[in-house]
């Protein structure tokens, strides 16, 4: 397996050597020198800020210098999840057969000034035309989890109790699936306001990552536990148990949130619904 070292040696010499890169940007974890420890599976979140941007795009020799890839995907030409964004770049997304990866962006050259200043974790490389450019140090600011705001939180609040109430049909419908991907709804705000948990514990802004990756490094064991047991296994009585637990952490870490923040919590909403999925799970 190339060394990263190595990896970013090729990225770079292979944009000096290329006169329609102007610009080489790396954003992501390995760009937050000191809040992120990148390993053998971290990417190289790479852009290249280019002219010609669509001749790059329609003739990909180019990319062979980077090494023989085991699979590669390219969203901006795919409809798989809805139509592309519209935006004016291009990604190349690339796993190579020694394990290495490098999602490599194309950007035309006239926006690599916009792009530093709305994503603040991006180191700059290379920039061929101002090479004296004070560029600002990569920051995650804008990627942390702050104090939540009174309307937001009472979002997820009606949010959690809404969709329990659908996991609650499939299960008695005995729809797997369909039960499934409501319980994943109502762990996403469970997670969320677990993250205010943290924020408030902490009292600073916290990065959790990328799907909240690092939600688990800031909470105590007994929470780890309580919040693994809200994935459901492939059985309609686990798909209970974890709705159960999931109410009863929401139902307790909502309460504390909102004491904590001054915010009015709507107990009646949440003691509703609860009355309601317990005499649900009475009918047979």
């Amino acid at each position: 397996m190339r060394t990263a070292e190595a990896v970013m040696a090729l990225i770079m010499e292979t944009a000096e050597a290329d006169e329609r890169v102007r610009a080489v940007a790396l954003s992501g974890s390995r760009a937050a020198a000191g809040t992120s420890s990148p390993d053998l599976f971290s990417d190289f979140d790479i852009i290249y800020f280019v002219d010609n941007i669509d001749q790059m795009i329609q003739n990909r020799a180019w990319l062979k210098v980077f090494g023989e890839p085991l699979i590669v995907q390219t969203p901006d030409e795919m409809n798989l999840y809805g139509e592309p964004s519209g935006e004016e770049s291009f990604a190349f997304l690339m796993l190579f057969r020694d394990g290495n990866r490098i999602d490599l962006t194309l950007k035309p050259a006239d926006s690599r000034y916009l792009h530093w200043k709305q994503d603040g974790l991006t180191r700059c490389l290379l920039d061929k035309d101002n090479p004296a450019s004070d560029f600002p140090s990569p920051t995650d600011v804008g990627y942390k989890t702050s104090m939540p705001e009174e309307n937001f939180f009472h979002q997820c609040c009606n949010e959690f109790w809404w969709v329990a109430v659908y996991v609650v049909k499939g299960w008695q419908r005995k729809e797997m699936l369909y039960a499934q991907a409501h319980l994943h709804i109502v762990r996403l705000m469970l997670i969320q306001m677990l993250q205010w948990k943290v924020v408030l514990e902490k009292k600073i802004p916290v990065n959790f990552g990328q799907e909240a990756k690092h939600l688990e490094i800031y909470l105590e064991e007994k929470n780890i536990r309580e919040l693994a047991a809200t994935y459901a296994a492939g059985s309609y009585e686990s798909i209970w148990a974890s709705l159960q637990a999931a109410m009863a952490m929401f139902a307790r870490e909502s309460a504390s949130v909102a004491g904590q923040c001054g915010f009015t919590l709507n107990e009646q909403e949440a003691a509703g619904v609860q009355r309601y999925i317990k005499e649900a799970g009475r009918v047979q």
